[in-house]
């Protein structure tokens, strides 16, 4: 699948731009704030139905009320428009071929897209929340309907959290938190088991690719880091075992849990261990070392999309590629084959060479010296 042509109206710095696209590589050229990334973001909200940047009422261009993206995606002869309204004080709208889309899993499921920007550096320097958030991510790529069941487990936590602190003196509070403990406990324990199931997938595949760009120098490790996955022996626990360590460990907290009035375990307190020989590259890697461990995260993304809907995603990468040196850039171009690729810099590269197509944007507008390579 790729994207022919998109049409922004209204959106961020456009005002209304249509542009069409090359099926392969697209190098997206332009100074500083002038629209580069306001191009990808669009280009990921129609496929994933959200953006990974700002709030969505930072969409609409400066004093409009209404902002309007259409793309039209090509796939073995067969076209798909979709369509994204957004206007002030109301949700946004999302549909494929004029027919309005109610779950957003139904965009996951039909399109599918990865993107590396300098931003995902801070899964490295940032908390734990991030790289609990990337790997749900990384689960949603592959089983869309993951996004309903860490929804569920959110919504569980926040009513538990609230009984907690709220509720502990009502005459209602034992039976409210039983039965909000076995819902917790229930889908904990499936979050879990996910979490821990593409932890292993995303290491086998990352593992691989991360020894390629590095020539066998390194080698990266990525574990799940949550007590209630192992035994003292660091052998790996079934769904069943999961949940009975879950249950014992709720039982020994709940103490903590009234007094903190807050949750103090579960899922949402668990943390990624990314690793490159043996050491965590937190605190021992250099910042070229943490954007390969990060590229060669977002590579196993695409390899898991594709191993599993038997197509490439459309590859996102957002002021990134310059950083990266030219073997990487070949690397990761030879990796793409046929897939389609939006490449944002600053640097205007003039060699002949390459494939693709190049456009420059400047002030929200596509200039017409547009070059052909």
């Amino acid at each position: 699948m790729h994207l022919k042509e998109i049409r922004l109206r209204n959106f961020r710095n456009y005002i209304d731009e249509n542009i069409k696209f090359h099926p392969k590589i697209n190098w997206i050229f332009g100074d500083n704030a002038q629209g580069k990334t306001n191009l990808v973001e669009a280009i990921y909200l129609l496929m994933k139905g959200i953006s990974f940047r700002g709030n969505k009422e930072d969409w609409l261009k400066f004093q409009e009320n209404h902002c309007y993206i259409q793309g039209i995606f090509e796939e073995k002869g067969r076209e798909f428009e979709v369509e994204l309204n957004l206007s002030q004080n109301e949700n946004k709208k999302i549909s494929i071929n004029k027919e309005i889309i109610k779950n957003k899993s139904d965009i996951l499921k039909l399109f599918h897209c990865v993107i590396f920007s300098p931003e995902d550096l801070r899964l490295v320097k940032d908390g734990p929340y991030l790289r609990r958030k990337y790997i749900d991510y990384f689960i949603q790529s592959a089983m869309p309907e993951y996004e309903k069941i860490i929804k569920i487990y959110d919504r569980i936590l926040l009513q538990r959290n609230n009984l907690l602190k709220y509720n502990q003196k009502s005459f209602y509070f034992k039976e409210q938190i039983r039965v909000l403990n076995h819902q917790f406990l229930e889908v904990g324990a499936e979050v879990l088991f996910l979490r821990k199931k593409y932890t292993d997938i995303l290491n086998a595949l990352a593992k691989n690719i991360h020894r390629q760009l590095t020539w066998n120098k390194e080698d990266l490790l990525i574990i799940y880091d949550s007590p209630f996955i192992f035994l003292n022996s660091k052998q790996a626990l079934s769904k069943e075992e999961i949940r009975e360590n879950f249950i014992q460990a709720m039982k020994e907290s709940f103490l903590a849990d009234r007094e903190k009035q807050v949750t103090t375990i579960g899922p949402h307190r668990d943390d990624l261990k990314i690793i490159i020989n043996k050491m965590d590259i937190r605190y021992y890697a250099s910042q070229g070392q943490q954007r390969t461990a990060i590229l060669s995260l977002k590579l196993s993304e695409m390899k898991l999309i594709e191993n599993t809907f038997y197509r490439k995603p459309i590859l996102l990468l957002d002021d990134i590629f310059s950083e990266l040196d030219e073997n990487r850039q070949e690397y990761l171009l030879q990796t793409m084959g046929d897939g389609q690729i939006f490449i944002t810099t600053t640097n205007q590269w003039t060699e002949q060479n390459i494939r693709g197509e190049r456009y420059y944007i400047k002030e929200g507008r596509i200039l017409d010296e547009k070059l052909l390579f």
